[in-house]
C-alpha cells in the first residue's frame, strides 16, 4: 500500500503565486506516507531527503531534526494571509466564460477559504466591512493595490494609509512640477548701458565726450 502512497518529489519555488498551495498538497500527501510506513520506524528526516528536489534540500540543508526541517520549509512556503486581500478577491470574483455555475461555485468556496472568517462582534463586522467597501471603492488603481499589498485589519488603518498616499502622490507631482529652467547663456545678452549709461552720455562722463582710437 505504501508504495501507492509515495509522493512525488517537491520542487516548487517558494516565490510562485501557488507556493502555498503546492506545499500544503504536497506535506499533506508526504504526511500519509509517512503514516502508512510508521510500521518500519522509519528516519523522518533522512526519508524527507529522498522526496525533495536538491534546491529544496539545500534550504533544509543545516536542520538537525524532522520538525525543524519542516518548520523552516512552512516558514518560506505558507505566506501570511492577507485577509483584505483575500476579501477583495472573493467580492470582485466574476464567472467566466465557459465556466459552469458549479465551477463558478467552487472558485468562490476556494476564495472564502482565504478570508479568515470567524466569529465576531457587530461593530467588527461593520469595521470589515466599511473597510472592504472603502478599498474596493477607492478611485485610485495605484492606491488600491498598495493597500491590498498590506495586510490591513481594519478601517481606520486603511484610511489612514490611503491618506498618506495621497499627499505622498501629490507632493512629489509637486516637486516635480517645480523644476528650475537651466540659464541659457546663448540666448542670454546683459545690456550694460541700463546700468552704466551710454559712452556717449554727457552725464555719465562729466559733460564731455570721450572718443576713443
Amino acid at each position: 500500500m505504501e508504495r501507492f502512497l509515495q509522493p512525488e518529489r517537491f520542487d516548487a519555488d517558494p516565490d510562485a503565486p501557488d507556493a502555498t498551495r503546492q506545499w500544503n498538497h504536497w506535506f499533506c500527501t508526504f504526511s500519509n506516507f509517512l503514516d502508512e510506513i510508521k510500521v518500519f520506524n522509519p528516519h523522518k528526516l533522512k526519508t524527507l531527503y529522498n522526496y525533495i528536489s536538491p534546491a529544496v534540500f539545500e534550504i533544509i540543508a543545516e536542520c538537525a531534526t524532522y520538525e525543524e526541517a519542516i518548520k523552516t520549509l512552512e516558514n518560506l512556503y505558507v505566506k501570511p494571509k492577507n485577509e483584505a486581500a483575500a476579501r477583495h478577491l472573493l467580492a470582485t470574483c466574476k464567472q467566466e466564460v465557459g465556466h459552469t455555475l458549479d465551477h463558478f461555485v467552487q472558485k468562490l468556496k476556494t476564495l472564502a477559504r482565504e478570508c479568515h472568517f470567524q466569529a465576531v462582534t457587530a461593530e467588527q463586522y461593520r469595521d470589515n466591512a466599511l473597510r472592504d467597501a472603502f478599498i474596493s471603492g477607492i478611485q485610485s488603481t495605484e492606491i488600491r493595490q498598495r493597500l491590498l499589498e498590506k495586510n490591513i485589519s481594519d478601517f481606520q488603518t486603511a484610511y489612514d494609509t490611503a491618506i498618506s498616499l495621497t499627499l505622498t502622490h501629490q507632493q512629489s507631482s509637486l516637486y516635480q512640477n517645480c523644476s528650475v529652467p537651466p540659464y541659457n547663456t546663448s540666448t542670454t545678452k546683459l545690456d550694460c548701458t541700463k546700468f552704466f549709461g551710454s559712452s556717449r552720455d554727457p552725464a555719465m562722463t562729466g559733460g564731455y565726450f570721450y572718443h576713443f582710437h
